[in-house]
């Protein structure tokens, strides 16, 4: 949202609009698939149990959308940036500050596997 405060082109206002719009889709089928991960739930620590899981590629599918998003999210002030008519010095520090989502989209890639696998 502060992006459709602070950037005020009209491509990037539709870009933001589609991008909450991309993202509140997906999120939502995140948590249905959450809800859902294993029915009964208890099947996901006690393989044994009779009942069925997700299969593995419903998370990778949920994460590699997570990342594209991030990455749109990052892209997207980065143009109007470019084209201000402000010092180089400040115009380095914008981009300094909109990139530093590079971390935030770095950091999953760091986590571990989750706890079940493909066999549950």
């Amino acid at each position: 949202m502060l992006y459709l405060r602070v950037l005020t082109h009209d491509y990037i206002r539709k870009v933001t609009w589609a991008s909450i719009g991309i993202v509140g889709i997906y999120n939502a089928w995140g948590i249905c698939m959450y809800f859902t991960m294993c029915i009964p739930l208890a099947k996901m620590w006690d393989p044994s149990l009779p009942g069925s899981c997700h299969p593995l590629s419903v998370w990778f599918a949920l994460t590699y959308l997570h990342i594209a998003t991030d990455f749109l999210l990052l892209f997207i002030p980065i143009p109007v940036v470019v084209t201000m008519t402000i010092p180089l010095r400040q115009k380095v520090g914008l981009m300094v500050v909109f990139t530093t989502g590079l971390l935030y989209v770095s950091a999953p890639q760091q986590r571990p596997p989750p706890p079940f696998g493909p066999g549950h």
